[in-house]
């Protein structure tokens, strides 16, 4: 981000120097690019301007910020400023999130929704794919809006898609020199949304694949509904057949492939009446995930947001220390160097940090989000190597920075820690890692 005011820097310079010229390749001006801060930080270019000898309307003038967020004379920049900014605006690595749609014991409305057009109603057309994926797990865009801030869940809920593919494909519309810098990946991963009959491609080898279970307790029942045999796996005679059962064929080409997969640590728990993610459900989950995965990412939205745990004062630059919880979790003594630099990916609105003070995220070795990463950790390096495939990495922890980006709304709501619920939840986690450990 340093480079890129820079960048922009460069680009005020030239344009003070430069009187208006005719427009280039590009055509229009660039919308929402350069934030109120940028503006406020050259504060002092624009006041050492303000005595010259005579005013010029060619002259860049300080823009009203509160009255057009627009650079219009981002055409008139030389070819090699504006080929930065959107290099600089589709760089990676990126986070991709989408809602995990499954058949449920609580209905199938948010299978239904996927297939349903502004109004709620289904074509024709899409009715016959209802039909086909209403009994299968599928991907579909990440929910937002007031609608989704108003569910009562622990999951985070999003006023709007922080997903980078969203802009990555607004880029590539822009015009001719953004779309040639949003180019396809060497390595790529295709993401299909059947509801709305949509293919999704992104760089395999840099981004990451959200998958939101949107309810704690979703995946636990996920993995029930198939171990149970819940779900309709007729004509599998194979584990392997039957553990992928209710998969789309799009949704497991899309696991399987899949490099660096995130899910939302608030899912890792479930409510007390439920019960928490057994070893069954872990190993299940990990069967789904195994097939080439490097890094699982366990995103936590609470820190700097949420005042139920006491952690909306925690930043990522506050959870760098790493402490017993890390080393054991990465199987580390105390005398490792592990020195890596943390992790940092980029959304819409938001920027996902990894951190490594696990014991001031609030985790014991027996908190249920810890006792899942050991689990899931384990399970994923025991069956790579059972298929003599090892490329798995480890468990990494992310958390979640807003951005301030001019007319998006960035708002994201927890309910977290439920009264009592940390204390059940630590009861059963505590029984569950025994077991894990024996």
């Amino acid at each position: 981000m340093d480079d890129f005011c820079e960048w922009l820097v460069d680009c005020y310079e030239w344009l003070l120097e430069t009187p208006g010229g005719k427009a280039g390749t590009s055509s229009g001006g660039i919308t929402h690019a350069v934030s109120a801060g940028f503006y406020r930080r050259l504060g002092t270019g624009f006041s050492s301007q303000s005595h010259s000898s005579k005013h010029n309307e060619d002259i860049l003038q300080p823009p009203d910020i509160m009255a057009s967020p627009t650079f219009h004379r981002f055409p008139d920049l030389p070819p090699e400023l504006r080929l930065k900014i959107w290099e600089e605006a589709s760089a990676g690595p990126a986070m991709h999130v989408f809602d995990l749609c499954f058949p449920s014991w609580r209905g199938a409305e948010r299978s239904r929704r996927a297939f349903e057009d502004a109004d709620g109603n289904i074509s024709e057309d899409r009715r016959h794919r209802w039909e086909e994926y209403s009994r299968c797990v599928f991907l579909d865009k990440l929910e937002t809006g007031p609608r989704e801030l108003r569910r009562a869940t622990r999951v985070a809920r999003h006023a709007h898609d922080p997903s980078a593919y969203r802009l990555r494909g607004a880029l590539r519309l822009a015009c001719v020199e953004a779309g040639a810098n949003v180019s396809r990946p060497v390595e790529e991963n295709v993401v299909y949304l059947p509801g709305r009959d949509e293919k999704i491609a992104y760089d395999n080898a840099e981004d990451v694949l959200f998958l939101r279970f949107r309810d704690s307790g979703a995946l636990t029942e996920l993995s029930q509904g198939v171990l149970f045999g819940e779900f309709d796996a007729s004509g599998a005679n194979s584990l392997g057949e039957v553990l992928e059962g209710p998969w789309s064929a799009e949704m497991a080409s899309t696991l399987h492939g899949a490099r660096k997969i995130a899910l939302d640590v608030a899912e890792t728990w479930t409510l007390a009446t439920v019960g928490t993610v057994m070893l069954e459900e872990v190993a299940y989950l990990g069967c789904c995930l195994q097939d080439g995965l490097c890094v699982l990412y366990l995103v936590d939205h609470c820190p700097g947001r949420c005042s139920r745990c006491h952690r909306h004062e925690q930043n990522a630059k506050r959870l760098q220390a790493r402490g017993e919880l890390f080393r054991q979790l990465h199987c580390m003594t105390a005398s490792e160097d592990g020195v890596r630099e943390p992790d940092v990916i980029r959304g819409v609105g938001k920027t996902y940090r990894e951190v490594f003070d696990l014991e001031a995220l609030g985790w014991t070795d027996t908190h249920p989000s810890y006792v899942f990463a050991r689990a899931m950790d384990e399970t994923l390096r025991s069956q790579q190597a059972d298929a003599d495939a090892q490329s798995f990495q480890g468990i990494r922890i992310l958390v979640v920075e807003d951005d301030e980006v001019d007319g998006l709304d960035t708002t994201t709501l927890m309910d977290c820690n439920p009264s009592g619920a940390e204390d059940r939840m630590a009861a059963k986690a505590w029984d569950m890692s025994l077991r894990w450990s024996s």
